[in-house]
């Protein structure tokens, strides 16, 4: 299971997507203390397989940190795109290595929070 969180601000996006350490090991076959000094190998993966578009313009993710939080981690990105019109989120985070896999997105717009399910079957959503 995955968690992202997306906050709309001023100067863009900000984007916080929270794994499972273990599987995160798994999908990337590196242990955590190798992947926490070469986070370039996590940016990648979650640059494939984490995608944001404005109008079926893809929004460059910019992330920036990775951070141990015990048992899981959290993945901090931005966007600087601060105009968004017609958010759409695809999200592929462990669906090839996990087939029960379910990720959870939370968007927050002007004080509103949407919350959507994804998983194999239903991998993108637009937010209305």
């Amino acid at each position: 299971m995955s968690v992202s969180t997306i906050r709309f601000t001023e100067s863009g996006l900000q984007i916080e997507i929270r794994v499972f350490k273990d599987d995160l090991e798994k999908v990337l076959n590196d242990d955590f203390e190798n992947l926490e000094k070469n986070p370039q190998k996590v940016y990648v993966y979650f640059e494939k397989h984490f995608q944001l578009y404005d109008d079926q313009k893809t929004l460059k993710i910019l992330f920036k940190d990775i951070i141990d939080k015990g048992d899981a981690v959290l993945i901090v990105g931005t966007t600087s795109s601060s105009s968004v019109n017609h958010l759409k989120v695809k999200n592929i985070i462990f669906i090839d290595e996990f087939s029960a896999q379910k990720n959870i997105v939370h968007i927050y717009r002007n004080d509103k929070i949407k919350t959507t399910v994804l998983d194999a079957r239903t991998t993108e959503y637009t937010l209305p």
